[in-house]
């Protein structure tokens, strides 16, 4: 991560969030950044609140370095994003920030699954039900396209799990694989169906790699993820951010306060419309984030990206949702 990082100037909105994480920076605290659609706000502000209180000459790549989400850095004083889950270290302590919302699994488009997904629509589906999709797939006596197993990529373990809680409910369930995504690859994994067998393959993935999916309908077909009977919307999949400072209290008080506006612009941007004056009036939220986004996505390699700040905004809020920040140790 250079300094080329923040030639994207920053709006009015970014100038507020920055002025939120000055304390922070103030401190020197590095930052572990993940490189996805609601995780590298932070890491841009938090940049740019770096240059604010050390200069424009200061080394950025001493203070914030991408990692890969499950990486735990013990390094002290330090703040990253993690699961819940993850929560190990007694001297370490967590803010829950939000929690992620699966929205959509992506079927591998074949003739079987092509010919499913018409079955559906023509019964009049507006959008495709995943759990519909299943009970077609796997109807009893269905001989024209009989899957052997599942598999099932996901962009991170917790994700595949997630996914499987569903697939549970099929009786008999076939057997199912899960692979990851390599996050210094990202590349989807190869394809591990043997001759003679065939798979439904199956793909789920944060809200940036979604939009690549949807890009892509001739390979993958979009299905609307319900989740599992014994988990609502409000539980999702917990996550947070790990702070280790000696000033603790005051630093996971601006964590709070960011995530908090960072939240609430995105419901914002998700409910205005495109030629509403409150959007057109100025320079809307996350347009210097998704600029920056995209051009970090593009040196990574990285198939995401977002036609625009609105477009950013809506991927933040669809597949989000703000939890109380009430900080936690272990």
């Amino acid at each position: 991560m250079s300094s080329d990082f923040l030639h994207e100037p920053p709006t009015k909105w970014d100038r507020e969030m920055v002025e939120i994480l000055q304390p922070i920076a103030k401190d020197g605290l590095k930052h572990y950044a993940i490189f996805y659609a609601n995780t590298f706000p932070l890491a841009y502000h938090y940049a740019w609140a770096l240059r604010k209180v050390c200069g424009v000459n200061f080394e950025l790549k001493k203070l914030i370095q991408f990692t890969s989400w499950g990486d735990n850095p013990t390094e002290s004083p330090c703040f990253y994003y993690c699961s819940a889950s993850a929560l190990k270290n007694p001297t370490t302590k967590f803010a829950p920030i939000t929690r992620f919302l699966p929205q959509q699994v992506f079927v591998q488009k074949t003739l079987a699954t092509a010919r499913i997904a018409d079955e559906l629509q023509g019964d009049g589906a507006d959008t495709l039900s995943f759990e519909s999709f299943l009970q077609k797939a796997f109807c009893p006596g269905r001989s024209l396209c009989h899957f052997d197993f599942i598999e099932i990529y996901a962009e991170l373990d917790v994700l595949g799990e997630y996914l499987k809680q569903t697939l549970d409910k099929l009786k008999p369930r076939p057997d199912c694989h899960i692979y990851r995504l390599d996050d210094r690859i990202p590349i989807l994994a190869p394809f591990l169906t043997k001759d003679g067998q065939s798979s439904l393959r199956l793909f789920i993935y944060g809200g940036p790699l979604s939009s690549y999916f949807v890009r892509k309908p001739n390979y993958y077909i979009p299905t609307c993820l319900h989740l599992p009977a014994d988990t609502t919307p409000e539980k999702g999949i917990p996550t947070g951010i790990f702070l280790n400072s000696p000033n603790d209290e005051q630093h996971l008080s601006s964590i709070k306060d960011y995530h908090r506006q960072l939240y609430t612009r995105a419901q914002e941007l998700k409910d205005l419309g495109a030629k509403d004056a409150a959007y057109t009036k100025e320079c809307p939220p996350f347009y210097s984030v998704y600029q920056s986004y995209n051009e970090m996505a593009l040196l990574m390699q990285h198939r995401s990206s977002f036609r625009g700040p609105k477009d950013y905004g809506v991927c933040i809020a669809e597949h989000h949702g703000e939890v109380d920040s009430t900080p936690t140790s272990a």
